[in-house]
């Protein structure tokens, strides 16, 4: 049995090799209407980003723990710029109602499902002052912005798998298993297969 792993390009895609690490800067210019973050746990000490006037505050010196969270963010007039439930690792988006541009300031807070405020953070998504994809501020990195001349920045480029099992030996194959695990996932393609 010989095994032929190949990356492919989708449609309107780039080839694999030609993957090329995004530009880290997500405003050149204009507002951002959306930025995705994801929610990491942990403390102020992790914070890393170049804005000065961002600020981290815990509200305990212990660690929180895993699970699920409140986390909402406001404008400074009070407008809502999300407002739900995310687990550790998972990602939300802070954005207008209107889809407008975010303003210069943010004001998040991170509270535990039974109400105890964990954390509060105030950043500047709106694109004005430093802002770059994987910072951090608070327990929030930045995964993607958008901005309004409807440019998305992201850190994830999707890439498509194909495997090709060929029989180069004079036997009959029967093919039983075909799996693939990355980031402790597994993946099984025995169904797909046919």
């Amino acid at each position: 049995v010989d095994v032929d792993i190949r990356c492919e390009q989708v449609p309107g895609g780039v080839d694999c090799v030609d993957i090329q690490k995004p530009n880290i800067i997500c405003s050149d210019g204009n507002k951002m209407t959306a930025i995705r973050m994801k929610y990491l746990r942990g403390s102020c000490d992790q914070d890393g980003n170049n804005q000065e006037a961002s600020s981290c505050i815990d509200a305990s010196d212990e660690e929180p723990i895993m699970g699920d969270y409140e986390i909402r963010c406001e404008s400074p007039s009070g407008e809502s710029l999300f407002d739900g439930t995310v687990g550790v690792g998972e990602e939300f988006t802070i954005e207008t109602a209107n889809g407008g541009d975010l303003p210069s300031r943010s004001n998040c807070t991170v509270t535990s499902l039974r109400g105890e405020l964990v954390q509060t953070c105030i950043f500047d998504p709106s694109g004005e002052s430093s802002l770059q994809l994987r910072d951090v501020f608070c327990s929030f990195q930045v995964e993607s912005c958008e901005d309004n001349g409807g440019q998305e920045k992201s850190c994830i480029a999707e890439v498509l798998y194909a495997y090709k099992f060929q029989n180069v030996g004079t036997n009959n194959m029967t093919i039983s298993s075909a799996n693939r695990t990355q980031d402790s996932v597994t993946v099984d393609y025995t169904k797909e297969m046919g």
